[in-house]
């Protein structure tokens, strides 16, 4: 399992060194596996209420995507691995979580809140901002949401359409850098 964190964090930062931010046509290397289409960065922390709401949705949106969208749950650097490991059997999380040791992620796509999720496929951001908007506003939420952004941008960027809302604002609990 240890090792499989590590695997997964350096593809993540050997991720970063390789995009490209510019529109210019270079080669990129991509972290997907073979076996998944598209990878959903979601920033999430085990002391933030509104990551909390969220697990039951990412739960379920890992159930439905798994052969073709590897979820992966990236922690800010001021938790442990013990903090880490304690949330995911609290919580039955069955994608993979790390942390984000030097909140590299954090800081090149200028996460400031979680949850925030990074739509990812072959080196190319599709979608990045909030999972929906049940929360539009820090404190103020909806009954149920009305639009489905992450879920939206992996359905489009599966069919190879465009991303009609490619970023929003995530709402949630700042992150302590």
């Amino acid at each position: 399992m240890r090792g499989l964190r590590v695997t997964i964090f350096t593809s993540v930062v050997f991720f970063i060194c390789s995009f490209d931010y510019t529109d210019q046509k270079r080669e990129k290397t991509t972290i997907n596996s073979a076996e998944h289409e598209l990878t959903a960065y979601v920033f999430l922390a085990p002391d933030c209420p509104i990551s909390l709401k969220y697990l039951h949705t990412l739960k379920e949106m890992d159930s439905i995507f798994r052969s073709k969208v590897e979820f992966i749950g990236l922690f800010p650097k001021t938790y442990s691995k013990n903090e880490l490991e304690e949330f995911r059997r609290e919580f039955n999380i069955d994608f993979d979580i790390v942390i984000d040791d030097n909140n590299t992620l954090i800081e090149e796509f200028n996460i400031s809140v979680t949850p925030e999720v990074i739509l990812v496929k072959a080196g190319k951001v599709f979608y990045q901002g909030a999972i929906d908007n049940w929360f539009y506003a820090l404190g103020k939420n909806r009954a149920k949401p009305t639009e489905y952004y992450l879920r939206d941008a992996i359905n489009l960027t599966l069919a190879d359409k465009r991303v009609k809302v490619a970023k929003t604002e995530a709402i949630g609990c700042i992150i302590s850098k």
